[in-house]
């Protein structure tokens, strides 16, 4: 960066909040701008707020966007003959242009103590070297231990992600590794796993104005793993970037592309340079990260060991009882869909169908779906089983015959995994991985996103059928149990990890 004149376009909420970050990191830039003219002449926290005219007569400034409609004003600079090498994106804190281009006075914050040239405003103009805070950094990388950091930016809680994280936290544990979850202190747990610390990062009490990334970033640095696996594209995930980009230390950065959600392709193809490798849990992600420019040579597909009996031993209801449904996961409506799943019930029984559909685990929707259980008069047949141990699900999934899924996205549903493997015929939504575990009429059914007249019908079609539940079961049994069979999950983690 350079003495030219930095401006922020975009007066809003956003610019208030880059602002905030890049002020407590001791730098912040000399103007805002925004089109709306009722703002222009103003100023925020002191910095003034300037016409785009304005700006088009200062002397090759540099410009960040720090608002949504980036293409929109990109297109305005670059007509009034801005260079495009000087315009950033930055509608959020974590935006990678942005914090590439900042990256050098990020990395003083954290290797030197540094503050602001009054006589000056643009930027950084004086640092003080604190050889404490540098020799802290030096330890870090000459007592690196093996094993690795866990994201859990979302707590610990009862979600496909979570529980493959617990998992794999036993995994690592029986090969030798050390590790510790990294995760909000904020957060509201549904759940406690110990097999690893946890290194909780308390969002609500941020000493020095420190950003939610410098608490990461910390976290990461001083915790000294070699390495850390990323569920999610967020705060922790760019931190751990970050933390590569400015050299504070060696790390090993796995992402795990948990969903087949835009911002998943989005931030990890963005970030790629800094991605040691990419796992993948079906083809289909494959082939979009790869089709959207992610390098194929860093990419491996992972597929989840689900525990599985050497022999499927079971029942089926009757055809004198009600078919069992269940549900095991996130109670949400937003991805998981739970709204449709009360749709499927009110047709299954407005058609005189006799079921039992349980649903196990909580959730945002949680409140809500139970009042539109007693609304819809299905209190009879639709039951909220909470939360449920881990070493439980088996037995859940023994006493359901359907497995029923709404969601309008997935990565490779765990829970679907796992109630296959106890022979459960799976009723579901096309999302990521479920052509690669279900074939239509042999061994379950898939349905479009939001049909639920389709899902409905199939369950009709298994009920006045209950002869297929034990075929197409045990065809589901032995899809999970070849490819449990097949993985060698301490192997493959020692490879991954470099041991």
């Amino acid at each position: 960066m350079n003495m030219r004149k930095v401006v922020f376009w975009g007066a809003g909420k956003i610019g208030r909040d880059v602002l905030e970050f890049w002020r407590s990191h001791w730098i912040h830039p000399d103007f805002f701008c925004d089109n709306r003219q009722e703002l222009w002449g103003r100023d925020i926290d002191g910095i003034g707020i300037l016409s785009p005219e304005q700006v088009y007569k200062l002397e090759n400034p540099t410009v960040y966007i720090t608002c949504i409609y980036f293409d929109e004003i990109l297109g305005q600079l670059l007509e009034k003959g801005i260079s495009r090498d000087n315009i950033v994106k930055a509608d959020h804190i974590c935006e990678r242009e942005m914090l590439c281009k900042i990256s050098d006075y990020l990395k003083s914050y954290f290797m030197e103590e540094t503050h602001v040239c009054q006589s000056d405003r643009s930027l950084i103009q004086e640092t003080r070297v604190c050889q404490s805070k540098r020799g802290l950094m030096q330890e870090t990388n000459d007592g690196l231990k093996k094993g690795c950091l866990i994201d859990l930016s979302m707590g610990m809680v009862l979600g496909g992600v979570e529980k493959w994280s617990y998992t794999l936290a036993d995994v690592l544990k029986n090969c030798g590794f050390e590790g510790a979850y990294l995760m909000p202190d904020s957060s509201h747990n549904g759940m406690e796993n110990h097999t690893f610390p946890a290194i909780c990062v308390d969002l609500n009490k941020r000493p020095n104005k420190k950003s939610v990334l410098d608490l990461y970033i910390e976290g990461i640095v001083y915790s000294r793993y070699e390495n850390i696996v990323c569920n999610f594209p967020f705060e922790i995930f760019v931190a751990a970037c970050m933390v590569k980009k400015m050299s504070l230390r060696e790390l090993r950065i796995i992402a795990v592309v948990h969903c087949d959600e835009e911002v998943y392709y989005q931030t990890f193809c963005s970030w790629s340079d800094y991605i040691d490798k990419c796992l993948v849990i079906s083809e289909k992600m494959k082939r979009t990260l790869v089709k959207r420019g992610f390098p194929l040579e860093k990419i491996e597909v992972l597929y989840w060991k689900i525990p599985c009996d050497k022999e499927l031993v079971r029942e089926y209801s009757s055809a004198n009882e009600p078919i069992h449904i269940g549900y095991a996961g996130r109670l949400t409506k937003r991805q998981k869909r739970l709204d449709l799943v009360v749709d499927v019930a009110e047709k299954l029984k407005s058609n005189g169908i006799d079921f039992l559909l349980e649903l196990a685990g909580t959730g945002d929707y949680e409140k809500e779906l139970q009042a539109e259980i007693l609304h819809r008069n299905l209190s009879d047949c639709m039951i909220l089983k909470g939360m449920i141990n881990r070493n439980e699900i088996p037995e859940f999934w023994k006493k359901q015959d359907i497995y029923l899924s709404c969601s309008d996205w997935e990565g490779h549903s765990i829970s679907q995994s796992e109630a296959m493997a106890e022979g459960v015929v799976p009723v579901v939504t096309n999302t990521s991985g479920t052509e690669e575990d279900i074939k239509s009429g042999y061994n379950g059914y898939i349905a479009e996103l939001k049909d639920i007249d389709s899902m409905t019908k199939n369950i009709v079609h298994l009920y006045q059928n209950r002869e297929l539940l034990p075929i197409m079961g045990k065809r589901s049994y032995e899809i999970i149990l070849e490819r449990s069979e097949k993985l060698n999950e301490e192997a493959f983690w020692k490879k991954m990890l470099r041991e």
